[in-house]
């Protein structure tokens, strides 16, 4: 009876936050979408910091030239963290278009973000990645999201355009459409837990003071919500992002992405317990469950073994065990997925622990798709 309350509990937790929270958030009450005209004295920017992404860079600043002719009163700010591959001189020879701030030692994406920031007397500040890829018609929509007062930042809806190429793609980009849609539904009741650094914006005077090891998005994307204002998922603000196609790539970033959430998490945990029920069962759903998702698994697996061996069936456990392990070696769907799936929560647990025990990442590397 023990092996099957636990079997059911850890199996809850580690469900909850995918497939429950989800229908849960569909049962809430809408918050009224914003609808006022952009507020035409409003100063805006857009900050990126890159790092050796001079694959990258002709793309984007393609979409950044683009977007300063639609936009023309839109400033535009590029660190460039010390990279040796010709990113630098690719962001001066679009001194034109952005204004580029070259770092004299690695110093990593927060601390990039600050010097833009002491740089830029802009009310809002929109920031994005070096490699995202704007769907240039759409970003001036964040004016009509920031002329609403009572909204303090806004989350482009993000896609990653690797799916299909490889098992570490396509569960990359799965989980990333679910999280895009549990972002909109946490908008629709009022406010999202956090914006993703590949494209969002921020009210200047909101942007908080944190110790650079800590997540440069989850961190600031959350201060509003701590000065009672809104932050919102913007459907019709698209661009796409490369994430790594491969499970090696994929495994260091989310490490790093969960060891500055953590950190993040440390930072503002007073700040948390403050906010209201509604905020609070948010995060916890939205956030903290998710981040212990490889524990539930190994929870589950663990009382299944219990509950089989009770039952006398241990042998027959071991023989398929065996037989999804080799399926998913030999790379056959739906065992390769299943295995990539829990090498990525396995990433993030890792990532927590380096964050409990003291350890920081900062500095970031980019992703190769």
């Amino acid at each position: 009876m023990v092996s099957v309350i636990g079997f059911g509990i850890s199996l809850l937790l580690l469900l909850y936050p995918y497939l429950i929270y989800p229908q849960l958030l569909k049962l809430l009450p809408k918050h009224r979408e914003p609808g006022a005209k952009p507020a035409e004295d409003q100063k805006y920017a857009l900050l990126f910091c890159a790092y050796n992404e001079a694959e990258n860079l002709p793309g984007t600043l393609d979409d950044l030239r683009a977007l300063k002719s639609l936009w023309p009163d839109l400033d535009i700010l590029a660190f460039n963290d010390l990279s040796h591959d010709g990113t630098g001189p690719l962001l001066d020879n679009a001194s034109d278009i952005l204004t580029p701030i070259h770092g004299s030692r690695r110093s990593g994406k927060a601390a990039g973000i600050a010097k833009m920031l002491a740089h830029t007397q802009a009310d809002i500040v929109l920031f994005m990645d070096a490699n995202t890829r704007l769907n240039v018609a759409s970003v001036p929509n964040f004016r009509r999201y920031f002329a609403d007062s009572s909204i303090g930042a806004v989350a482009a809806r993000v896609e990653l355009p690797s799916a299909g190429k490889t098992a570490t793609a396509g569960i990359s980009s799965a989980f990333w459409r679910l999280e895009e849609t549990i972002k909109e539904l946490e908008s629709r009741s009022g406010s999202t837990m956090g914006c993703d650094g590949a494209l969002w914006g921020i009210r200047r005077y909101l942007y908080p003071r944190f110790a650079h090891h800590v997540s440069d998005d989850f961190r600031p994307s959350m201060e509003p919500i701590f000065h009672g204002l809104r932050v919102v998922s913007a459907p019709d603000i698209h661009a796409t992002e490369a994430g790594g196609s491969d499970t090696g790539s994929e495994f260091v970033r989310k490490i790093r992405i969960a060891c500055g959430a953590w950190h993040a998490h440390s930072d503002m945990r007073l700040l948390v317990s403050r906010l209201s029920w509604m905020q609070r069962f948010k995060y916890f759903s939205h956030k903290f469950l998710r981040w212990f998702s490889f524990l539930w698994l190994i929870m589950t697996v663990l009382f299944s073994v219990a509950i089989t061996w009770q039952m006398g069936l241990f042998a027959l456990l071991v023989v398929t065990g065996s037989i999804s392990a080799l399926a998913a070696l030999r790379n056959i769907s739906p065992f390769n997925k299943i295995a990539e799936i829990s090498i990525a929560m396995l990433a993030t647990q890792i990532g927590i622990f380096k964050a409990v025990s003291g350890k920081t990442q900062a500095i970031w590397t980019t992703v190769r798709s």
